[in-house]
Order: C-alpha cells, then sequence, then structure tokens
C-alpha cells in the first residue's frame, strides 16, 4: 500500500493553527495526530469512535496506541484551496473534538475532465458512502442496545430488591407464626390448669359439704347420747342403780377411775364430763347458729329499662335462682352473691333494643343484718361469669367494669356494667342469659 503520512499535535484547548499540505485529488495521504491537553498527552479511552470531519464529509479513523491515523480521502482533496478540519472522539453518548487545523489543497496540473466518466471513482465513492451508513447504523444499534442493558440492568436490581423485601417479610411472618403457635400452646396449657384447678376445688367443695352434713348428723347424735347419758348418770347418782342407794361425789379430774374403784367414784367422775360435754356442744352450736344466720336468701332478678329514667319493672323472662353470704363489721356490710340461670324463655323477646339489668332485693337481709340502717352508698360490684362450653369452663370479667346502683324506695339494688371507655352505661341484652351461665359476685355496702 503506498502511503504518506504527515505527524502533527492537535489540543483540546491551544488554538495554535495547525497547516497540513496536501495535493488534489491524491488517495494515499494521511495524518497521524497525537492529542495534547494541557501540554500532556491525552490517552483516547478503549472503544472509542474517532473520526476526521469537515464541512458534510467525515471519514473514521484507527488508533494506533495513543495517536490517530486519519485518511484524507479522495473526496476531501477533490477542491483545490483551503479546508478547515477536526477530529472527533466519540464514546456512547459523550463526545470530545480538537480544535480545529487546515488542510492547504494545491491544484493538480492534471486535467480533471480526463477522469469524469471512470466508474470506479463512483463505485469507490459509493462504497465509502455505504461503509459511514453502516458505521452510522452500527452506532445507532449499538447505543440502543446499551440503553436496553441498561433498562435491563435496572429492572434485575429492582427484581432482586423485591425479592430480598419478600424473603424478609416471610422470614417475619414464619418468625411470627411460630411465636403465636408457642402462645396459644402456652395458653392450652394454662386453661387445662385452670380446669384441673376448677375441678379439684370443686371436689374438695363436694367433700367439705358432705363432711359437714356427717358432722352435723354425728353432732345431733352425739348431743342425744349425751343428753341420755347425763339423765342415766344423774339417775344413778340419785341412787337409783339396781335399787341401790349410791353416795358419790362429783369430779372432773382428767385421770379416769382405775379398775376395782368405788362406783360412787366413778359416777361422779361420768357426770362431771358429761356435763362439761354439754356445755361445749352448746357453745358450738351456738356458733353454728350465728356462722349459718350469715346465709340468706335474696331475691335476684332482670330488670327491664328505659333509658334508665323509669323504676325497674320485674321481668321473668330469666329464672335466677339466688343465694348470697353476708358479713358485717360496724356500719360495713360485705355480701357475696351467686346465682344460676335455670331457664330462659324470652327467646321472642330479644329485640335490638331490649336490654336487661339485674336487680337484688335487699329486703331479706335487712331483718338481720341492718334492720335500723339504710344505705348510704355501695362500691366493688366485681362480676364473674363461669359459663360451660363442650365440658369447659370458662371465665369472664364483665366489659370494662361493673357497676351497682342503690334504689332506697324499692331497697333493691341494680347491676349493671360498662360497654365503652368512658365509663358509660351499659345493659346486657337478653340473649347473653342463657341455661347453665353462673354469675358471682362481690358487694361492698357503707350503712349509715
Amino acid at each position: 500500500m503506498m502511503q504518506i503520512i504527515k505527524d502533527i499535535y492537535l489540543d483540546f484547548y491551544d488554538n495554535h493553527f495547525v497547516t497540513v499540505n496536501a495535493k488534489q485529488n491524491d488517495t494515499g495521504r494521511y495524518i497521524r495526530a497525537e492529542i495534547i491537553k494541557d501540554g500532556t498527552g491525552f490517552e483516547i479511552p478503549s472503544g472509542a469512535v474517532v473520526s476526521i470531519a469537515s464541512e458534510t464529509i467525515w471519514n473514521n479513523c484507527e488508533v494506533e496506541g495513543n495517536k490517530i491515523l486519519a485518511p484524507l480521502s479522495k473526496v476531501m482533496l477533490d477542491t483545490a484551496g483551503e479546508r478547515i478540519c477536526q477530529l472527533e472522539i466519540v464514546k456512547g453518548e459523550e463526545k470530545l473534538t480538537t480544535v480545529s487545523f487546515q488542510l492547504k489543497i494545491e491544484k493538480s496540473v492534471r486535467n480533471d475532465g480526463a477522469i469524469e466518466g471512470n466508474m470506479e471513482l463512483g463505485v469507490l465513492d459509493q462504497a465509502i458512502s455505504d461503509a459511514k451508513r453502516i458505521t452510522q447504523e452500527a452506532e445507532t444499534t449499538e447505543a440502543a442496545r446499551k440503553t436496553a442493558e441498561n433498562a435491563r440492568i435496572s429492572a434485575e436490581n429492582t427484581r432482586k430488591n423485591q425479592e430480598t423485601a419478600r424473603v424478609n417479610a416471610e422470614t417475619s411472618r414464619v418468625s411470627a407464626e411460630n411465636t403465636r403457635k408457642s402462645q396459644e400452646t402456652a395458653r392450652g396449657t394454662a386453661e387445662s390448669a385452670r380446669v384441673n384447678a376448677e375441678n379439684t376445688r370443686k371436689s374438695q367443695e363436694t367433700g367439705r359439704v358432705n363432711a359437714e352434713t356427717a358432722r352435723v348428723t354425728e353432732f345431733a347424735t352425739l348431743k342425744a347420747d349425751a343428753q341420755e347419758a347425763t339423765a342415766r348418770a344423774e339417775a344413778a347418782a340419785a341412787g337409783d342403780i339396781s335399787g341401790k342407794t349410791v353416795t358419790y361425789t362429783e369430779s372432773t379430774a382428767a385421770t379416769a377411775p382405775a379398775s376395782g374403784s368405788k362406783l360412787s367414784l366413778i359416777s361422779g367422775w361420768l357426770v362431771g364430763k358429761v356435763k362439761n360435754l354439754v356445755t361445749r356442744m352448746g357453745t358450738a352450736e351456738t356458733s353454728i347458729t350465728a356462722l349459718n344466720s350469715n346465709f340468706v336468701g335474696c331475691t335476684f332478678y332482670p330488670n327491664l329499662f328505659k333509658n334508665y329514667t323509669t323504676l325497674p319493672v320485674e321481668h321473668t323472662a330469666v329464672v335466677c335462682p339466688c343465694t348470697a353470704y353476708a358479713v358485717r363489721t360496724g356500719k360495713y356490710l360485705h355480701i357475696n352473691y351467686m346465682l344460676t340461670v335455670e331457664a330462659n324463655t324470652a327467646a321472642g323477646n330479644d329485640a335490638a333494643n331490649t336490654y336487661f339489668d339485674f336487680g337484688m332485693n335487699l329486703n331479706p337481709m335487712k331483718t338481720s343484718f341492718f334492720p335500723n340502717d339504710v344505705i348510704k352508698s355501695c362500691s366493688r360490684n366485681e362480676c364473674i361469669y363461669y359459663k360451660k362450653s363442650t365440658g369447659i369452663i370458662d371465665i369472664e370479667k364483665t366489659s370494662y367494669g361493673a357497676y351497682a346502683v342503690y334504689n332506697s324506695t324499692y331497697n333493691v339494688m341494680n347491676f349493671g356494667r360498662f360497654y365503652t371507655n368512658d365509663g358509660k352505661m351499659g345493659a346486657w341484652p337478653l340473649k347473653s342469659f342463657y341455661v347453665g351461665l353462673i354469675i358471682k359476685g362481690t358487694i361492698d355496702i357503707i350503712l349509715q
């Protein structure tokens, strides 16, 4: 290949004008340019496309290390005179251009008309044009490919972030589920323990009641036997022992008479012991009577209210037998009550706005505990529900607390519960009282 190369230096900033001489219509001339930036050689980026441009003409160049080999094409040298050129470096969307330099084209002494019909020159020009077009299309395609690749990378990063978030969320869900299962297991264990404790309490209560019944029966028998023994001892002391007269000295000595002791000593010791037993049994009977007097009957019925402004009206839709145990200390009266729903016959009356409160008639207690007193205030109404479902007893407290209101006209204690956190009063819907429901409560009353 026949070439001549002119070495030049071009700067990005210094506009010191460089002139390159050439001959019109030559095809083997090249410029080898080294790019300078602020007096230092500029490193051409790998993959950059470099071209030499002048007006509507631009040709691709070759990069040799850190230098640019630029062809001076026939089209660029087809007209004698001066032509201003520049080198362009393009990578992706970025472009750098050197300062301009001058081509000084000397006119050829050959007749230009002699080559106008030469087809080879037309083919060469077409090949050059096609090469430029293909290069531009390749650059456009590469730019589109890079844009698509960047979009793909961005989408992939988004997908990875979303997958990481999903994995983290799933880990949190599994941890929460494990915690819920653990808490449910603990709740089941606690519930079983509570049921067992309740069953134990019931069993112990049954045993206590049976023991109390047996004690009362045995006490009555012992009392009768003691009374009979006293009568017999007194008769014996009076001398009525098989027609014999016995003189004795009554004794309460702790030591029983020895075998062979005189009959008077034996009978006197027996009379003293029996009298002591009768005295003690009488004291126990008095204590038991006083204790049993604390168990009083109470009338417990559901009351129908309307806006809590009218007097309670007795309603017999729910049958609730009631027992109460009351203890008075000075002006303070403490009442424990319990009722059981045995029948609920008013299912048809369970309308949307039909609600009930409970009322306790205090008249059965008044005679025994505060015959001449009236209630000053009441407090501490703690209601607990025992409801049987599937063989398990559940315990529920009233919603947000309970209240008790005393009606002095009727000597009735009315009970309700709160429905809301702000303390507004509410009442139980009738459907809440089903057969088998047990309600236990406590009231503290201050008397005047």
